[in-house]
């Protein structure tokens, strides 16, 4: 009997363990990835996180905020082109792309200087549809 508690603890250990990450992602909600650095290795940092967790079945928002906005600003495409050009990608895939209207005006910003897809601030990005469930969130 008691190999047979064993066999049977050890299936359903094992299937624990391979449902976790799939329970997890349609369970926990949306990761939001607050990015408030302009700084270039913390912004990197952020976006291949966010592409990580993405590619991991995790439903992300990502949200450009404080010092964050420059990243996603038309005038700065020499200073963050990988993060730019992967930003956009995430954009095409589906992910919300957020951007503080807050901080765009202490940057001196406009809706014009902000690349095509994101989307400025709760209200517009509820317009384009309605934002998921936050569940947890990290910032850079």
């Amino acid at each position: 009997m008691k190999p047979i508690s064993h066999l049977l603890l050890t299936v359903i250990l094992g299937l624990t363990v391979l449902l976790s990450p799939a329970m997890a992602a349609d369970a926990s909600g949306s990761l939001l990835i607050n990015v408030t650095s302009s700084n270039v290795h913390k912004a990197n940092m952020a976006i291949s996180f966010s592409v990580a967790q993405l590619q991991q079945g995790q439903p992300l928002i990502i949200l450009l905020n404080k010092q964050g906005v420059l990243l996603g600003s038309k005038a700065n495409a020499a200073k963050f082109p990988g993060v730019q050009k992967t930003l956009l990608n995430l954009i095409d895939k589906g992910v919300p792309v957020m951007m503080s209207p807050q901080g765009m005006l202490q940057y001196g910003m406009t809706r014009d200087d902000v690349l095509p897809g994101i989307l400025v601030g709760a209200a517009e990005a509820n317009k384009a549809a309605p934002l998921p469930h936050i569940k947890q969130m990290l910032t850079w």
